[in-house]
C-alpha cells in the first residue's frame, strides 16, 4: 500500500491559484447511466421527442438532450481529483453550494476550473482552511456548474 503525500499542503496554495483539468467528453453512455442508477426521468435528459420541440433552460431555448445537471457535479470530483492537488493532504470539505446556471449537452467536453478565492488560519498548526471556487465549464467555455468548496488542507 502506498500512503504517499502527493498533493499540495495548505501553505503551498495562494490566492488566485487556477488549476484546470484535462478534458472529458460526455457520452450518451454516461446520461443513460446516471439517469438509470438516480432514476433522473426529467424529460430534458431523457425525452429525444419533447427536446425537438424546444424548451427554456435557465434562459436559453434548448432542442437538445442535456445531462442531468447534478451530472457535471459529480464528474467535476472525479476531475479534481485527477489534479492530484489534494492527494494525501485534503482533510475534509466542509461544505458545497452547488449551481448549475448553464447546461451540459451529451457530445460537450467539460474541464474543471479551480481556484483558490481565499485561505484562513485555523486554531490548530496541522491544518488550514482553502476556500475553492469551481467551475465545470465546456469547450465553447460557457459555465455548466459551479460551487464554492472550502475544505480543511493538511500543513
Amino acid at each position: 500500500m502506498n500512503n504517499e503525500v502527493s498533493g499540495r499542503f495548505y501553505e503551498d496554495f495562494a490566492e488566485g491559484d487556477v488549476f484546470t483539468t484535462r478534458g472529458r467528453t460526455i457520452t450518451e453512455t454516461d446520461v443513460v447511466q446516471f439517469v438509470n442508477s438516480a432514476w433522473y426521468i426529467n424529460p430534458r435528459c431523457t425525452d429525444k421527442e419533447f427536446v425537438k420541440q424546444g424548451y427554456i433552460w435557465n434562459g436559453v431555448e434548448l432542442h437538445e438532450r442535456i445531462a442531468p445537471p447534478p451530472l457535471g457535479t459529480f464528474y467535476a470530483g472525479g476531475l479534481s481529483s485527477s489534479l492530484g492537488i489534494l492527494t494525501g493532504t485534503l482533510m475534509s470539505v466542509l461544505s458545497a453550494t452547488w449551481r448549475a446556471p448553464g447546461a451540459i449537452a451529451i457530445g460537450d467536453t467539460i474541464y474543471l476550473r479551480q481556484r483558490v478565492a481565499s485561505k484562513s488560519e485555523t486554531t490548530r498548526s496541522d491544518r488550514g482552511i482553502a476556500l475553492f471556487q469551481l467551475e465545470v465549464a465546456h469547450q465553447r467555455g460557457e459555465l455548466g456548474n459551479n460551487a464554492q468548496l472550502p475544505v480543511r488542507v493538511a500543513r
